[in-house]
């Protein structure tokens, strides 16, 4: 089901910003770097995964650049909103009114 995936992206987001939040020396707003970055991440890896089915026939490549993963192809609306807009923007919240 769908609908659980994002919800789930969502409480690991604000997991590890809590967990920044609880530390002694960090606040709010690393959290959010943290939790945005470590989805930005995983979006990067999962579009690289759909380019390399897409255009090599699922054998990864040495040659590969890191720009490839920006291909448009290999992005999809779902993936950009759901598994990475909304945590971003949940956790931003957060930062901003902690």
């Amino acid at each position: 089901m769908q609908i659980r995936k994002y919800i789930e992206h969502s409480l690991y987001a604000i997991a590890i910003q809590l967990a920044f939040i609880l530390l002694p020396s960090t606040n709010a707003f690393i959290g959010f770097i943290a939790a945005s970055f470590l989805f930005l991440g995983r979006e990067m890896a999962q579009a690289e995964n759909r380019y390399i089915k897409m255009y090599t026939n699922g054998r990864r490549q040495g040659t590969m650049r890191w720009w490839k993963v920006l291909t448009p192809e290999v992005w999809n609306v779902d993936s950009l909103i759901w598994d990475l807009m909304v945590p971003v923007i949940i956790t931003a919240a957060i930062a901003y009114w902690v």
